[in-house]
């Protein structure tokens, strides 16, 4: 069993490491590039939503049925290698309070409107920051833990604001809109 294991991270490394290596890439153009390294179109679609689930990877111009080949997901048309920005420019900050602690958000300069955003908006903000790609049952699930009192009215909200998408596989993706957030930590955090 740990064999089978180690095989899938291998194969999962592999394909993960060539979309990065090429920014990105067609799902055609990997389908080509798996099949000449032994990956067959059945295990690829579940490695690709796999990593679009882990925030690895993200999607662009959304997914299709391919007719020829055996696939055990819809696949992406074009694939992305998430790539994490470091930078952030402020344009103003924000406190809220949760569990008697005081957070401090600093929100990047967007193109959308951000102002009046509730507590438990700034909340999903904050965990899209962290996972832009994520199960729409795990973010549910996710921004309940957080302390989130309705995130099925969240998400419409989200979505609305053009701040997510919705993939067919049920997948949430973050796109370019949602404000850029960054949890600033004190030490009282980790006492």
């Amino acid at each position: 069993m740990a064999e089978s294991k180690d095989a899938y991270s291998k194969i999962l490394s592999l394909i993960y490491s060539f979309i990065y290596s090429k920014g990105t890439v067609s799902f055609n153009d990997l389908l080509e590039w798996a099949e000449k390294h032994g990956i067959g179109s059945l295990t690829l679609s579940i490695v690709l939503n796999d990593l679009i689930e882990a925030g690895k990877l993200s999607v662009e111009e959304g997914f299709h049925q391919p007719q020829n080949i055996m696939v055990a997901f819809p696949v992406p048309k074009r694939i992305s290698a998430v790539k994490i920005k470091r930078n952030y420019s402020v344009e103003r900050k924000e406190t809220y309070k949760n569990k008697d602690r005081t957070h401090q958000v600093e929100h990047e300069k967007s193109d959308s409107k951000v102002e009046g955003l509730n507590d438990d908006l700034v909340k999903a903000v904050e965990y899209l920051n962290n996972y832009w790609s994520v199960g729409i049952i795990r973010f549910i699930n996710d921004l309940k833990l957080i302390g989130v009192s309705e995130p099925e009215r969240i998400l419409r909200r989200l979505l609305e604001l053009g701040f997510v998408e919705y993939s067919p596989v049920g997948v949430l993706n973050a796109t370019d809109r949602l404000p850029k957030v960054k949890r600033r930590r004190k030490l009282s955090d980790f006492i």
